[in-house]
Order: structure tokens, then C-alpha cells, then sequence
């Protein structure tokens, strides 16, 4: 036999465990009690017959579950507040939403009405041939004395036989005539080393020569406008002129102004056509001719050239030429192939005023498509200089 406490094997007839002392008959007990309950546990006050099996004994009382849906005080009724007021909360939203969409879509409405109006009632451009212009005020009368210094870029002489002056009236033009076209080849001026496409005089107005060479830069036709001093007299010119298509219609516009054209030098001009194809035509919608105010300058220019990252570098040094001080703020450069058709035309400013035999040196670059731009064999410079008298 075996102590169940200690597991120690207890001799025969022993009333206790000669390794851990418990009584051979409490240790029997304590260890049969688990097997006697493992029917259903029966309270210790109440005397059970060991003659009635354990487990016919009367279930013991359990009280009654009741379902959740008919429990008292214990009903959801919060459920339905929190969605409707969701459902509330999401219309609200919508709501606000399409009224913003509507206000938006009236203020639109309302806006490209009134830009609508707004481009309904301007021209495409001001023009002098298509509006009426308010009359220029009399220059010819008595001026009051004024305190304010002289301005010589609007005088005017009493009188002068180069004076031309239209604005808004049409034109007639002629082609030059051979003297003045000998004239134009012989000077010896850059002005020969252009490939000029037309050459042509306004009549009225015989002491300019125009001339007219397109090109092309950057996907864009541009027209290169010369105006050359014929007369023996320095000239301001100024007006707006028109470059027209194959129909007549305007495809570009610009303003020329040059305070002194000394005779025998031509202004170097260009006009942009952004609104089509170049025809070969120009028109002039204003223009004023006079007896310019300053001298005349006489000037010498030497150049080189090199192509280099995309750019071509110029070098330039201007020399004055005149027997007194002169001054220069614009320098017309025209990039040429080897036979003289305008690759581009750059008009870098540069400003300087010159003593007789002074020269001045800058230099620039000008860029432009790389593969034009290598084509380059000449270079036409055009400066206009003036003095003061």
C-alpha cells in the first residue's frame, strides 16, 4: 500500500505513513471525497438518504431569462433619434452644397455677360481709319509764354518744304525712281548689303525711300522696315504702320519714331505679324515728316563676330565721325546670309555719347534657332546719332 499524500510505499497493517506521518485512514478519506462528488453538488444542510441516487435530486432553482426585447427599462429607443438625426445632418449638407453650386453658376452667368457686353463694344485695335479722332490742336497759334524748359523733340520750324503730314487718309505709292535707286547703291552704306524685297516712295513725300525684307524667328513672320533719308537735311519721322496680308488685312502693327535721321541714313525697323501671314504690303495709318530739330551725326562701325552656345557673340566698336559731339541710344543689328536675306534682326540698347574721333566698344549676343543662326556671312549695323546744335 501507498501513502496517497506522500506516495511512499506504508508497510502492512501501519495506522501511519513512516515518511510524512499522516493517518493511513485520513489519507483514504481525503482522497475518495473527490470521487463520492462527482454527481451534482447538494447543499451541505440538507441530509441526502444514501438510499436516492445523487442525481435524482431536484434541480436546483434558477430564475427565469427574459428576452432583451421585453425586458422592462431596458428598450433602445435611441437607435431611431441617432439616425434621423443623421439623415437630417446629411441633407442639411446636400442642401448647402447645391445652393453653392447655384450661386456660383449665377455669378458666371452674370460675369460673361458683362464681359460679352464689355468685348461687344471694342475694336479689335484703335485705329485711325476706323475711328474718329478728336482734331489736333492749332500749333501754328500764339503760344503763352511758358517757364517749362524747350523741348526739341516737338519742334517744329515755321516752315519747310520736307514737312509731310497725313493721319487717316489713304495713300498713294510709287516706286524709286532710277537716280534715287542709284543713289541707295552707291552710298556705300550698309544698307546694299540687304536683300531687300520692295523699295518704294510715298507720293508727297520724295525724301524717303521704304523698304521692305521679311524673315521668319522663333515660328513667327516678322517684316524688316527701312526708312531712308534721301534729302540733304537731317528728318524726324514718326508713325503707325499697318503690315497687311494677300487681301489687305491687317496682320500686324507698330509705331516708328526716330528723332534724327541724318541724310543718307536709313532706320532699321520690324514689325511683328501675329495675326497672319505676311502679303507683302505695308500701309501707314499716321505719318509725320519734319526738319529735325538736332544735327546730324556722322559715324563709323566695325564688328566681329563668332558663333558659340547657341548664341552669336558680336563685338562692336563705334567711332564718331562728325566734327563734334554726338550721341547714339539704339543700334539696329541685321544678321544676314551670304546672300543678304534677313536671318534676324536684334536691337540691343546701348547709349553713349561721343567726342569727334572717340570710339566706344560693347559687345552682346544674340540668339535664335541654331541652325539659322550658323548661316551667318554679314552683319547690316544701323545708328542714328544726333547733336544738339
Amino acid at each position: 500500500m501507498f501513502c496517497r499524500n506522500c506516495g511512499n510505499e506504508i508497510p502492512e497493517g501501519a495506522s501511519f505513513c513512516t515518511s510524512c506521518g499522516t493517518k493511513v485512514e485520513a489519507a483514504q478519506t481525503a482522497q475518495a471525497a473527490p470521487a463520492e462528488n462527482q454527481t451534482t453538488p447538494v447543499s451541505q444542510t440538507t441530509p441526502v438518504s444514501q438510499d436516492v441516487p445523487v442525481s435524482q435530486a431536484p434541480p436546483a432553482y434558477q430564475a427565469p431569462q427574459m428576452s432583451p426585447e421585453i425586458q422592462p427599462g431596458k428598450k433602445k429607443v435611441w437607435v431611431p433619434i441617432v439616425v434621423i438625426a443623421g439623415i437630417l445632418l446629411v441633407l442639411t449638407v446636400l442642401a448647402l452644397f447645391v445652393l453653392s453650386i447655384v450661386r456660383y453658376v449665377k455669378q458666371s452667368s452674370a460675369s460673361v455677360d458683362r464681359v460679352t457686353a464689355v468685348t461687344d463694344e471694342k475694336p479689335e485695335r484703335p485705329s485711325p481709319r476706323r475711328q474718329d479722332k478728336p482734331d489736333k490742336p492749332d500749333k501754328t497759334a500764339e503760344a503763352e509764354p511758358s517757364e517749362e524748359p524747350f523741348d526739341p523733340d516737338y519742334y517744329e520750324p515755321d516752315s519747310s518744304p520736307y514737312e509731310f503730314v497725313v493721319e487717316g487718309e489713304p495713300l498713294n505709292y510709287n516706286l524709286v525712281d532710277e537716280d534715287t535707286y542709284n543713289a541707295l547703291y552707291d552710298s556705300g552704306s550698309d544698307y546694299e548689303r540687304i536683300n531687300w524685297e520692295s523699295e518704294f516712295c510715298i507720293e508727297g513725300c520724295p525724301s524717303l525711300v521704304f523698304s521692305l525684307a521679311p524673315y521668319e524667328s522663333y515660328g513667327i513672320e516678322f517684316v524688316l522696315l527701312g526708312v531712308t533719308n534721301v534729302s540733304d537735311v537731317p528728318l524726324s519721322v514718326g508713325g503707325g504702320v499697318v503690315a497687311l496680308d494677300e487681301d489687305g488685312n491687317e496682320v500686324g502693327y507698330s509705331y516708328l519714331y526716330v528723332n534724327c535721321l541724318s541724310s543718307g541714313d536709313t532706320y532699321a525697323y520690324t514689325i511683328g505679324c501675329f495675326d497672319g501671314e505676311f502679303g507683302g504690303d505695308i500701309d501707314f495709318e499716321s505719318l509725320d515728316v519734319r526738319e529735325s530739330y538736332y544735327l546730324d551725326g556722322i559715324w563709323e562701325c566695325d564688328w566681329s563676330c563668332s558663333y558659340e552656345n547657341n548664341k552669336m557673340n558680336i563685338d562692336m566698336t563705334m567711332y564718331n565721325d562728325s566734327d563734334y559731339a554726338t550721341t547714339f541710344n539704339s543700334v539696329s543689328t541685321v544678321l544676314l546670309d551670304e546672300n543678304g536675306n534677313v536671318i534676324t534682326v536684334d536691337n540691343p540698347y546701348e547709349s553713349a555719347t561721343l567726342d569727334p574721333g572717340e570710339p566706344h566698344d560693347f559687345s552682346f549676343s544674340v540668339s535664335g534657332d541654331e541652325s539659322a543662326l550658323k548661316k551667318t556671312k554679314n552683319i547690316a549695323v544701323f545708328v542714328n546719332p544726333y547733336a544738339e546744335p
